[in-house]
C-alpha cells in the first residue's frame, strides 16, 4: 500500500510540473509572475511541513494524514482554476496560499510515508523494500508526464486541474475508510520490544 501511495504522490505532481507554464499563459494570462508566486510560496508550504509533521503525526493517524492531504492537494488544483478572472490581488493571493498549503500537503506526506516505510518493515528486508518503494515512485513521474501530456493535447488545462482535483478528493475519502491504514507512524528508530 505504501508503494501505491508514494507512487500516487508524484503521479498528483506531475500535472502542476507539466503545465505550469501553459497554466500560468493561458488560464491566468501571466507569465513569469506566477511560476515566481508558485515556487516561492510552495518552498514555504515544504519547510512548515517539515518542521510541523512531528507533532501532527503525534495528533493525527496515519490513515487521517493521507486522507486530509489528498483533500487539501485536490483543493489545490480545483482553486488554481477557481481564481482565474478574479482581480490580481485576489488571484495572486489565493494561488500563494494555495501553493503554500500543497508545499506543506506534499512535504508532510514525504516525511510521514517515509517513517512509517522504516518503522513497519523489519531491518532484514528494509532495502529490498526501500528499493521497490523507490522503484514505484520514480516510475510514477514519467508515466504521470507522459499521460499528462497526451490528454493535455486532447482536452483544456481547467478540465485536467479540476479532474485530477476531484479525483485527488474521491481518493481522500476512500484513504478515510481503509482501516489497513490505522495508528501513527512511530519515529523510525524505535524498535518493538522483545
Amino acid at each position: 500500500m505504501l508503494c501505491l501511495v508514494g507512487a500516487g504522490l508524484n503521479f498528483t505532481l506531475c500535472p502542476l510540473n507539466s503545465l505550469q507554464a501553459p497554466y500560468a499563459a493561458q488560464v491566468l494570462q501571466g507569465g513569469s509572475e506566477v511560476l515566481s508566486l508558485l515556487g516561492v510560496c510552495m518552498t514555504v508550504g515544504q519547510l512548515l511541513g517539515s518542521v510541523l509533521m512531528p507533532s501532527l503525526s503525534a495528533k493525527l493517524s496515519f490513515r487521517w494524514l493521507l486522507a486530509g492531504a489528498g483533500a487539501l492537494a485536490g483543493g489545490f488544483y480545483l482553486a488554481l482554476i477557481a481564481v482565474a478572472g478574479l482581480p490580481a490581488v485576489w488571484m495572486y493571493l489565493v494561488i500563494g496560499l494555495a501553493s503554500a498549503v500543497f508545499g506543506f500537503v506534499i512535504s508532510l506526506l514525504n516525511v510521514s510515508v517515509g517513517v512509517r516505510l522504516m518503522s513497519s518493515v523489519e531491518q532484514g528486508f528494509l532495502g529490498r523494500i526501500s528499493g521497490s518503494f523507490n522503484a514505484f515512485a520514480c516510475l510514477a513521474m514519467p508515466v504521470g508526464n507522459g499521460l499528462t501530456a497526451a490528454l493535455a493535447a486532447r482536452l483544456p488545462i481547467p478540465f485536467l486541474f479540476i479532474g485530477l482535483g476531484v479525483l485527488l478528493f474521491l481518493s481522500s475519502v476512500g484513504l478515510a475508510f481503509c482501516k489497513g491504514l490505522e495508528g501513527s507512524p512511530r519515529p523510525a528508530h524505535q524498535t518493538p520490544e522483545a
